[in-house]
Formats: C-alpha cells, structure tokens, sequence
C-alpha cells in the first residue's frame, strides 16, 4: 500500500475526516469487502464512543497498473497488477477532531 494521506478539519460543529490511499490489487472486489468491514467496524466503534456518525463514503476507482513478465531461461513470472485509488470521508459530530481523525484512520 502507498503512502495514505489524511485531512481533518472541523466545519459548522462536526468534524470532517478524509483519507486517500492508492492499493495495487487483481480483483476490486476484495478492496471492496475489506472497506465494507472496515466501515461497519469503523461505524461500531464510532457510535461505542458515544459520538455520532454523520456520514462515511468511501470510493474506488481505477487509477494505474502494469503488468511485467520475466524468465531465468525456464519459468516465467508475472507479477504486477491494477492499482485503485480508495478516498474514504466521514463526517462525526460530538466528538474531538483528533478523535474523529484516529477513528477513520483506525
């Protein structure tokens, strides 16, 4: 995984959270389920601190990828893949904004 970039600032009493990150994976669908689980947990765990949770998005989209072949004389090896641009954003009220920031970065 690259580096993960992460914004934080407090508008109108709510505190804004935002995180990007890009992921080389073959299948989409397995960035899908892990972000699925990770934004139940993430919702659970939010409500269990007594905050509310306003709203959290995430999204996935096909950013970069190649593929490489190689070979010492017998096997060939592919390695490579598609990499994915995840932006996750959460919007959690009645809390503080370092709390709000280690609960999407969590």
């Amino acid at each position: 995984m690259a580096h993960i970039t992460v914004h934080a600032k407090e508008h109108d009493s709510a505190m804004v959270v935002s995180a990007e990150f890009e992921i080389e994976k073959e299948d989409v669908r397995d960035i899908l389920e892990v972000l699925k689980g990770e934004m139940e947990l993430t919702g659970k765990r939010i409500a269990q601190s007594g905050s509310i949770l306003g709203h959290l998005k995430a999204s996935v989209a096909p950013h970069d990828g190649s593929y490489a072949l190689s070979t010492t004389g017998e096997d060939v090896s592919l390695t490579g893949g598609i990499a994915y641009y995840v932006g996750i954003t959460g919007i959690v009220m009645l809390t503080e904004l370092n709390d709000a920031r280690a609960h999407i970065e969590g």
